[in-house]
């Protein structure tokens, strides 16, 4: 059996991390979820987002390791929840624009990625930190869906917010990620796109399945899926 690297990146609340997280546990491989590194250092910051706080944090070498039980490991602190408050996402996108930073976590992201089997997702998975997965997604989202999505994300978590607010944000983070300097978030020429618009997270999940397996065994068939 061939174990490949699946890259995938997207707009926020198209529903990548579910889909991502859902593919690697179906095909038993590694999932990383490199905005939760992002969202490490953003958190890190504690409301000070200028450049030369944010490097030194970086400055301490912060130690950032995968787990199965939260979000990610952040200098030996499990972080989880913490990681998705608003404050966070407002402001995650000021510190992935530095370049410094993007370099500090493409360093982690491609020590993880050298032993294969390994699902990550994130905004420049494709283009700079796996250029070389053998399957690359682009998963994309009508702006009303995606902005349900969130403002339930957010309402299920007891965060008191309205969807027209939710939108802006999300406006807001897309021109940002789109227009940074550093490894903007792109649509390569060998990305398949997937629209989830309207798909359920089990067709979205069956959707990708079927399109990875002619790459890994012709044998494997969607029984592989658990949920």
């Amino acid at each position: 059996m061939n174990r490949i690297n699946i890259a995938i990146d997207g707009f926020s609340g198209c529903g990548k991390s579910t889909l991502a997280r859902d593919v690697a546990r179906s095909l038993k491989y590694t999932f990383i979820d490199s905005g939760a590194m992002y969202r490490a250092i953003t958190y890190a910051c504690q409301g000070n987002y200028s450049q030369k706080h944010v490097l030194k944090i970086l400055s301490g070498q912060p130690a950032i390791s995968i787990s199965s039980d939260v979000d990610l490991i952040f200098d030996g602190i499990a972080l989880g929840d913490e990681l998705r408050t608003r404050e966070v996402s407002s402001n995650v996108s000021k510190v992935a624009a530095i370049e410094e930073v993007r370099e500090y976590l493409k360093n982690v992201q491609q020590a993880l990625i050298r032993k294969k089997g390994v699902v990550m997702e994130g905004r420049d998975i494709t283009s700079v930190i796996m250029p070389h997965a053998e399957l690359k997604v682009f998963i994309t989202a009508s702006p009303q869906i995606r902005a349900e999505r969130r403002y339930n994300q957010l309402i299920n978590k007891g965060i008191d917010v309205d969807i027209a607010s939710v939108q802006k944000e999300l406006q807001e983070r897309d021109k940002m990620d789109m227009n940074r300097e550093h490894a903007p978030l792109t649509l390569v020429n060998d990305a398949i796109v997937l629209d989830t618009s309207n798909l359920s997270t089990v067709e979205q999940l069956r959707t990708l399945i079927s399109i990875a397996t002619p790459m890994i065994d012709p044998s494997l068939t969607s029984g592989l899926i658990k949920r």
